[in-house]
């Protein structure tokens, strides 16, 4: 299971005043290491791949610029593998929950509602 994530509550701006660190490293986390995790089972040809994608992969949402486009991209890298694994037997699939309440997420509240 691609269960890896960062959060844009983490550092909350505006694109224009967006760290490009911070946009790598979401990337890195929330993208890149759910298609090196999938690329453990082509190896292997065998298994199922469920990775935890976001609401914000169907659904915008303020100052999440790097956190809803690396969503955005693992849910099209999923749907991209379930046609390409489905002749094998593999299952592909993404879970986009909604909101849930953590401390990450207040953030997120305050800083919106400033």
């Amino acid at each position: 299971m691609n269960n890896a994530g960062v959060g844009s509550s983490v550092n909350l701006k505006p694109l224009v005043d967006f760290d490009d660190d911070f946009w790598d490293l979401s990337l890195q986390i929330n993208l890149t290491v759910p298609y090196q995790l999938s690329k453990v089972v082509l190896a292997v040809r065998w298994g199922r791949i469920i990775t935890i994608a976001s609401i914000n992969s169907c659904h915008e949402s303020l100052h999440g610029a790097a956190y809803a486009a690396s969503k955005y991209e693992v849910l099209g890298l999923m749907r991209f593998l379930a046609i390409e694994l489905a002749k094998e037997g593999i299952t592909v699939n993404a879970i986009y929950p909604g909101l849930v309440k953590t401390l990450m997420n207040d953030n997120c509240i305050e800083y919106d509602a400033a």
